[in-house]
């Protein structure tokens, strides 16, 4: 798995849920929820999508960057400042990563419940599948 900021190797701190990572070259901590496989699906469902926050007035508000600090839990405890920067490096969004068609739809109702505006653009890539696809990190934010 690589680094979502820099796309270095990132090296597993931990083997089970949740399972915690760090980034060799940045140092960039990350999480998520390792699910089991996926039943076999139709070719339809296994279509990858980039999955994107986009802001309602092309940078993030106050208000949208506060519903990120609560959904994304890597910016729960990173200071306003340093999440802002973070957030507005986009083009009017910020890419959150990609998954398979199966889970976007939670991922986009668990979005929508904090007020935000989810984006979706398919890739062209299919999952493999029973591939488990990399975690991202709003797949287990809804528990807090």
């Amino acid at each position: 798995m690589n680094c979502s900021l820099c796309g270095a190797e990132v090296s597993f701190t931990s083997e089970q849920n949740p399972i915690t990572w760090v980034c060799s070259r940045c140092g960039e901590p990350g999480a998520g929820i390792g699910d089991p496989p996926p039943p076999l699906l139709s070719p339809e469902n296994l279509v990858e999508f980039e999955v994107s926050v986009t802001w309602k007035n092309g940078s993030p508000s106050l208000d949208e960057l506060a519903a990120m600090r609560r959904l994304v839990p890597e910016f729960a405890n990173m200071p306003p400042s340093r999440v802002r920067e973070r957030l507005s490096t986009g083009a009017g969004r910020y890419v959150l990563g990609r998954q398979p068609k199966y889970l976007v739809v939670e991922l986009v109702e668990l979005i929508a419940s904090h007020g935000l505006i989810a984006t979706l653009e398919p890739t062209g890539n299919l999952l493999r599948e029973n591939a488990i696809p990399e975690p991202l990190l709003l797949r287990w934010a809804s528990s807090k």
